[in-house]
């Protein structure tokens, strides 16, 4: 789970340690969304970027 309550969208970096992992499904939570599913992002190798948006809480689950 990750939290912005910033007023500006954050890019995230995760690093997964002695891990690969694939692709996760971000389901947003926000003013207007209630645990919206958002487009797949796909990971490389063990690090995950992704653009968390302004005043949200995103839930990430692993493909």
């Amino acid at each position: 789970m990750i939290i912005n309550d910033g007023t500006n969208d954050v890019e995230q970096k995760i690093t997964f340690q002695e891990a690969t992992v694939g692709s996760f499904v971000p389901y947003v939570t926000s003013q207007n969304k209630n645990a919206e599913q958002a487009s797949t992002v796909a990971a490389s190798g063990n690090v995950l970027i992704y653009k968390v948006p302004t005043k949200s809480v995103v839930t990430l689950v692993e493909q």
